[in-house]
């Protein structure tokens, strides 16, 4: 058996790597194994989510937010709901920002850059309120060492400041006391201004490596410590050739920096960058995505599968919503093809229990309730209600989901094989696919004379009783595709057998 290889488009290498595919994702184990379908809720909402976020208060009670255009929202008790917790008078986000969140303790703290930053106790809960009269307006937001922080500001004394951090008071959230006053200096409250090239502050990301925060700017990354009295925090350049263009991109995953920057996708340890996607699909990314809208970019950790998700809109998704998912696998670090979806916003949320009443609003109008045939699969996480965070999205339609139904169709495409100056008659794939029914696997050859020639492919064929595609193509050039139907069960997608021979000279 020939193993299926890493995914990598960019290298474009022999039977040994995989350069096209969908909808699988990259186990620890090396394998190929199968996305779940995006199963709506009835939890609607009457616009498109610009952020969302959980939290957990000082009783271990788990809650999502989501923040929209004009205002803020909590996912209601039992899940099938949204219940507004909107300051009175509204928002007005614009169409390019994002809602940012940080926890601080029991306090959650939101900001939309337009408005005055928000919080709310997490435990009493009820409406948003503004922070602090003190606090400027700012589009980044996170709970640094016993700070809350805030990066590119603006504010009536000093308007617009797109490469200053601001933090409030130690320990306390809502105190924002005039900068350099004894007042601030009392509570260690300040700001600071990066100056050089780097331009704006496009997010902070708390607890990386040995260092507190590491702040993300268009065209450089900064290293942020806590040091105490008089400057409170030491402000040093990381790197000064690389940022990050896309701050949903960011995300901390046990102690490391994943991003998107300028040139491709990298993980950060503290010290340094180390690119992750050069040579494999940095190229082929920045070929795919939609750049006008490099703002929707959402990225999220599945603690199940190990698994940074990136989601992009394509060249593909005219208005922006997500129709790709990368997944990178954390411990292989290895991607897999991109999954294939329709969703305006990709989030890590928990899910909130369901009672036997709320699941008739999963069935079909007219299928009769639990009685009927259900749109998800009641085995799914989503329905038990659970305090790990699961990989959840919004649709376009703007209803919350899961990634929880039936398998997607899945697909494995292989680089090309060659006998050097011969070619090969092709008679059969045998692929191995674990779990999966006979009927539900189809293989096709790709096929080419010459590597400037583009790839032509013959139809797909199912298994036979020796469980092999019988498929006959003559070419110099051959590759192998292996394609699990939608709606199938199965569990990996480990590899395949090339019934092969030399067919003679060119």
């Amino acid at each position: 058996m020939t193993p299926f290889g890493e995914y990598l488009p960019d290298m474009r290498g022999g039977l040994e790597t995989v350069v096209a595919g969908k909808n699988v994702y990259p186990t620890s184990s090396g394998l190929y194994a199968p996305v779940p379908a995006f199963s709506v809720t009835p939890a609607s909402l009457a616009t498109r989510v610009q952020g969302s976020t959980l939290a957990v208060d000082k009783d271990f009670n788990v809650s999502a937010y989501i923040g929209t255009g004009t205002g803020l929202a909590k996912l209601a008790a039992g899940g099938s709901s949204w219940t507004d917790v909107t300051k009175a008078g509204g928002y007005a986000t614009g169409a390019a920002e994002q809602w940012e969140f940080a926890q601080f303790g029991n306090r959650l703290v939101a900001t939309n850059f337009a408005n005055p930053v928000q919080t709310v106790e997490l435990t009493t809960g009820g409406a948003f309120a503004d922070l602090s009269a003190g606090a400027p307006r700012a589009r980044r937001v996170a709970a640094v060492n016993r700070f809350v922080m805030l990066g590119n500001t603006t504010d009536a004394t000093y308007g617009a400041r797109i490469n200053r951090i601001w933090w409030s008071a130690i320990d306390d959230a809502t105190s924002w006391p005039t900068p350099a006053t004894s007042s601030a200096a009392a509570v260690q409250s300040g700001f600071v201004d990066i100056f050089g090239n780097g331009n704006g502050i496009q997010a902070i990301a708390p607890r990386v490596g040995a260092l507190d925060a590491i702040i993300l700017q268009e065209r450089a990354l900064v290293r942020c410590q806590y040091v105490g009295l008089p400057d409170v925090f030491s402000i040093q350049p990381l790197e000064g050739a690389r940022g990050c263009p896309a701050p949903g991109s960011v995300s901390v995953i046990g102690g490391m920096l994943y991003y998107l920057g300028e040139d491709g996708f990298y993980a950060c340890d503290g010290a340094q960058s180390i690119p992750i996607g050069a040579g494999k699909v940095d190229d082929a990314f920045w070929g795919d995505v939609n750049q006008s809208f490099l703002h929707r970019i959402n990225a999220a950790y599945d603690n199940e599968s190990q698994c940074w998700l990136v989601g992009y809109p394509s060249m593909a998704s005219a208005q922006g919503d997500i129709d790709r998912v990368l997944a990178f696998n954390v411990m292989t670090r290895r991607w897999a093809p991109a999954w294939q979806v329709n969703i305006s916003h990709l989030t890590r949320l928990a899910s909130v229990g369901y009672t036997l009443e709320q699941l008739d609003a999963f069935f079909p109008s007219g299928s009769g309730g639990i009685d009927g045939a259900a749109q998800a699969s009641f085995d799914s996480r989503a329905f038990a209600g659970s305090n790990k965070p699961l990989i959840a999205g919004f649709s376009t339609s703007h209803q919350l989901g899961y990634f929880s139904g039936a398998n997607l169709e899945a697909e494995l495409e292989t680089g090309d094989t060659e006998a050097e100056d011969k070619r090969l008659m092709t008679t059969g794939i045998r692929p191995y696919v674990e779990g999966a029914g006979v009927t539900n696997i189809t293989c096709r050859v790709g096929y080419r004379d010459t590597k400037n020639a583009n790839v032509a492919y013959t139809n797909a064929v199912g298994l036979n009783r020796a469980l092999l595609s019988p498929i006959r193509q003559n070419a110099r050039f051959t590759r192998a595709v292996v394609t699990v139907s939608a709606g199938s069960t199965w569990r990996h997608l480990q590899g395949f057998d090339f019934n092969q021979t030399v067919a003679g000279s060119m």
